[in-house]
């Protein structure tokens, strides 16, 4: 005699608390997409002032290489650096910097200045992300039944 598992009752068709946990992971999902939908808000809203205001345009940061192309390499590297850095903040076209890099610098040299101001972006956000998560995460969402219901596994951690 073999004894029967929820999976072989889902199989079979019997989809006894299923429901529960639908209703369950859609409210999860909810809750999340609310925080992407802030954050990429505020993404947007920071690309689309610089865009307006003519702050930081592409012809700018090519303006920018332009200049510096008579200076050291080593500045246009900083800048490339600063740049894709500042990127963790600021909506900046990444992808035309690291391009730009490339042009400027030549292979090897704007390789090394684009993947040093990613990681310093990528590890920066990290740390960040480490230790104010949390409280951007609470005061994205302000009630407490949202904050446990966007949390996906259950032990406090996104």
């Amino acid at each position: 005699m073999r004894l029967r598992s929820r999976r072989d009752e889902n199989e079979q068709g019997s989809f006894k608390g299923t429901a529960g946990r639908l209703t369950l992971n859609k409210n999860k999902m909810k809750h999340l997409l609310k925080v992407i939908v802030i954050i990429a808000a505020f993404f947007a809203l920071t690309f689309l002032l610089l865009k307006t205001t003519g702050v930081l345009s592409v012809e700018q940061i090519k303006m920018w290489f332009i200049a510096a192309k008579e200076l050291s390499p080593l500045y246009v590297g900083g800048i490339v650096v600063l740049l894709l850095f500042s990127d963790l903040f600021i909506a900046i076209p990444t992808m035309t910097v690291i391009t730009l890099a490339g042009y400027f610098l030549g292979f090897r040299y704007g390789a090394i200045a684009s993947i040093a101001g990613l990681i310093m972006a990528g590890v920066s956000g990290y740390w960040l992300s480490n230790f104010l998560g949390e409280r951007i995460f609470d005061f994205l969402l302000k009630k407490e039944t949202a904050r446990q219901e966007a949390n996906l596994d259950g032990t406090g951690s996104l």
